[in-house]
């Protein structure tokens, strides 16, 4: 008999928590065993596209998918040719599954002069993802990597499924443009839990936001990733990022340029959510995002050795009241160590941290300001209350 196998987080699953789940299968449920070795896998670790059978990619990946998703041993399917890949049509994933690029390297986007050697686009006939969940509640183990996407408008990465809680998946050195959404939609979070996005990621001219995700236990932290998109292609009230019960995650070294929409918008965050190491500004000081470059509501959030800077042009634009670079309201906010430049135009006592509403705190230290006679300003209303230092002017009103 294998020996035995115990999964030691502590996030959440079916309503319960991983440690519960132990302690009850510690207490008399049995466990499954790892499966032993018996003899060389008749399943091959890779298999290559090029091997698959079918008139288009499409159908190969649909035969592919159709083979595996119900086997135990779960290949990792393989682009392995130098050219551009075509889908039209959507395909169900399944646990396991697994989809590389030629050779795993960090892929940039495909431009004018050719620098990747592979893309995929993404062709779909009306506004829906590529890649669709299962039914089920959860799905476990995705692998994504060494990807370059050229998407159209109607095109998304993954369809919106509420209801589907993607699990202990990875997501590695992916580049997008042209689409609406990675994950999840303007209307619909994705929910992950315990899941990493880490690598190069180069994510240029979404029409709708990148990202719209929930969940906990998550790490963001990749090498670099890139965040933005022409002002032509987003609302002035659009975010390039939204964050919703995001508990317990981490979020590192993104740079998000918002010009005229906003960069971050989290809601309904109860436990914290690390922000640090990220630059978050409009296009520059002469062309500034209209309002807040980061919303928070309901939300404890911790913003450490940030860039916040060019925004507030024009807040009213955005119809949402922004008050601030920074705008708080019904939570916790901490913003440590962080730089703040003024856009050209915008007074210099628009606020650099705005807070708002009963119950509503902010904390602030080290903050540096540039283009600034004084100190940046935070300013409290509406019975919020500040924790500063001298690095910044304190307005109550």
């Amino acid at each position: 008999m294998g020996d035995w196998s115990l999964d030691g987080g502590f996030g959440r699953m079916n309503g319960t928590t991983r440690r519960g789940f132990l302690a009850a299968g510690l207490a008399g449920a049995v466990l499954a065993p790892r499966i032993a070795a018996a003899g060389p896998s008749s399943v091959a670790a890779e298999i290559n596209f090029s091997s698959l059978a079918g008139g288009s990619d499409d159908a190969k990946l649909a035969g592919f998918c159709t083979k595996y998703a119900t086997a135990i041993a779960k290949p990792t399917l393989v682009l392995d040719e130098l050219r551009a890949y075509y889908f039209a049509a959507q395909q169900q994933i399944f646990s396991g599954f697994a989809l590389v690029g030629a050779g795993r390297r960090a892929v940039d986007q495909q431009r004018a002069e050719n620098v990747v050697p592979q893309y995929v686009n993404l062709d779909q006939p009306s506004l829906r993802g590529w890649l669709t969940l299962p039914s089920s509640s959860t799905v476990w183990g995705l692998y994504l990597g060494g990807l370059s996407f050229n998407a159209t408008p109607t095109s998304r990465l993954f369809e919106p499924n509420a209801g589907c809680v993607i699990w202990t998946s990875t997501f590695r050195d992916i580049s997008w443009q042209n689409g609406p959404s990675l994950f999840g939609s303007s209307a619909v979070m994705q929910p992950w839990d315990a899941c990493v996005l880490d690598g190069y990621w180069n994510v240029n001219n979404v029409t709708e936001q990148a990202f719209h995700v929930g969940g906990a236990d998550v790490r963001m932290v990749p090498s670099t990733l890139l965040l933005d998109s022409l002002p032509s292609y987003m609302p002035t009230s659009g975010f390039l990022m939204r964050l919703t019960s995001q508990s317990k995650t981490t979020l590192a070294n993104a740079y998000m340029t918002a010009h005229p929409n906003s960069a971050l918008r989290i809601s309904d965050t109860n436990q914290m959510l690390r922000i640090r190491d990220c630059e978050f500004e409009g296009m520059n000081a002469n062309s500034p995002c209209a309002g807040a470059l980061i919303v928070s509501t309901d939300s404890y959030v911790q913003l450490t050795d940030s860039w916040v800077s060019f925004g507030m042009a024009n807040p009213a634009a955005t119809g949402r009241g922004d008050g601030g670079l920074i705008s708080v309201s019904s939570g916790r906010f901490e913003v440590l160590n962080c730089h703040t430049q003024r856009a050209a135009g915008v007074p210099e006592t628009s606020p650099f941290v705005y807070a708002t509403g009963q119950g509503t705190r902010v904390v602030v230290r080290n903050a540096f300001g540039e283009g600034y006679a004084g100190k940046p300003v935070v300013r409290v209303v509406n019975g919020a209350t500040a924790d500063v230092d001298a690095s910044v002017t304190l307005v109550t009103t």
